[in-house]
């Protein structure tokens, strides 16, 4: 196993310095001296010494404040590129304390050197290849073959008791099987209608391989991800914790309460662990554009939960695709034409979310909302939902629920 770990190193190691060091003139003398200074010391094998992680700890320390400051799509790239970097190098320097190590201590040592190589890519680089390729080595010597689970498929999981929700002025949402890219531009697109789309994505190998809960656990089940908890984002016992997905799945999944809900929620996890993207396929109608002028890029995102996660009535700016894959989830609908109804906050961060909970509507404190028309919509594993930009919708899981989302188009 050490050799392979050492071999590892070997054929990884150069390509992310050299990368790195294209980028010398964007950051601080200071900071590139530490980290060749630290890249030299572990580089040598034998000869580097605890001094180097301590001193590359520093760094990430130091940058890692900067990287806090002001608002996150600010923060300049090269900055999240030092991050990067330096959350290699301490990967580095950790496997090499792991090839002198006892053999006893070797899958704790790899599961801090995974957790700072996901600390790398989820605040640092999300795109950086190498920290993807080591982070994929890595995955099988830590996963235990003889792991136990209550149960081999998410769906085979007892559901939690779901509330009731009665909404009025209720209207099913139309349902297409597999229109072609005209069609749906014709009937879809362009009108900004939303659909329920079934046979689209009956290819995928995810629908068969994700709800084992084996797979996902030896795909992903020691990287580290951002978990939230708490009922909605717009409850105040809502909060975010970093954890792995095998404890993520542990906590939440098998012990699950009403007071205690986690959600990996819009996440970018196939940036981080892009080998699940051979699990999936973007929706042909991604290509459409409203300007062809414009680059169209597509946002791929992980929502993957148990029963009664909620999504509260909001809206995106992006055309999006919600595909199903595990479970089922009960969406609701509304048209920005009604966007005054439902009394959006006013708060800069929430101004895409409304104040109307449709789980408990007070029609005292809201009361264009009465004569509002919304749309139903139960989506299946296998079909997927077409939200246009603006639409406002609303989602709770009625299942253990993994979904996929491609947000696209310059709206």
């Amino acid at each position: 196993m050490k050799d392979k770990l050492e071999a590892i190193i070997e054929n990884i190691a150069p390509s992310v310095r050299n990368d790195f060091l294209s980028h010398k003139d964007e950051i601080g003398d200071d900071i590139l001296f530490a980290l060749n200074s630290s890249f030299t010391s572990a580089a040598k094998g034998n000869q580097y010494s605890k001094d180097a992680l301590e001193f590359i700890n520093s760094v990430i320390d130091r940058v890692w404040e900067q990287l806090n400051v002001g608002n996150w799509k600010d923060v300049p790239e090269c900055l999240r590129d030092v991050f990067a970097y330096a959350s290699f190098l301490k990967a580095m320097i950790l496997l090499k304390f792991t090839l002198q190590d006892d053999e006893q201590n070797l899958r704790q040592n790899l599961i801090d050197t995974l957790e700072a190589i996901d600390r790398g890519l989820l605040l640092g680089s999300s795109n950086r290849q190498e920290l993807c390729q080591l982070a994929s080595a890595l995955c099988p010597f830590i996963c235990d073959a003889s792991q136990k689970f209550p149960c081999e498929n998410f769906s085979q999981l007892e559901l939690s008791k779901r509330p009731s929700i009665t909404v009025p002025h209720l209207k099913p949402l139309p349902s297409k099987e597999c229109p072609s890219i005209e069609s749906f531009l014709v009937d879809h697109f362009k009108p900004r209608r939303p659909v329920k789309l079934t046979g689209c994505i009956k290819h995928w190998p995810a629908l068969t391989k994700w709800d084992n809960v084996r797979y996902i656990y030896e795909k992903i089940g020691p990287r580290l991800v951002p978990v939230e908890i708490g009922s909605s984002y717009t409850s105040s016992n809502w909060s975010q914790k970093l954890m792995t997905v095998d404890a993520f799945i542990k906590n939440f999944f098998f012990s699950e309460t009403e007071e205690r809900i986690g959600y990996l929620a819009q996440h970018q996890l196939f940036n981080q662990i892009p080998e699940l993207l051979d699990d999936i396929c973007e929706p042909d109608y991604c290509v459409l554009s409203e300007n062809y002028d414009d680059p169209v890029g597509t946002d791929v995102n992980a929502w993957f939960g148990p029963s009664n996660t909620v999504s509260p009535l909001h809206y995106d700016p992006k055309h999006n695709f919600l595909a199903q894959v595990v479970g089922k989830k009960r969406v609701f609908l509304i048209d920005p034409k009604w966007s005054e109804n439902v009394y959006p906050y006013d708060d800069f961060l929430l101004f895409n979310t409304a104040q109307v909970d449709l789980e408990n509507i007070d029609y005292e404190k809201f009361p264009k909302f009465e004569n509002t028309e919304i749309f139903e919509c139960i989506l299946e594993a296998g079909e997927m939902l077409y939200i246009p930009p603006k639409w406002w919708h609303h989602i709770r899981a009625q299942s253990v629920s993994f979904s996929v989302s491609f947000w696209w188009g310059n709206c």
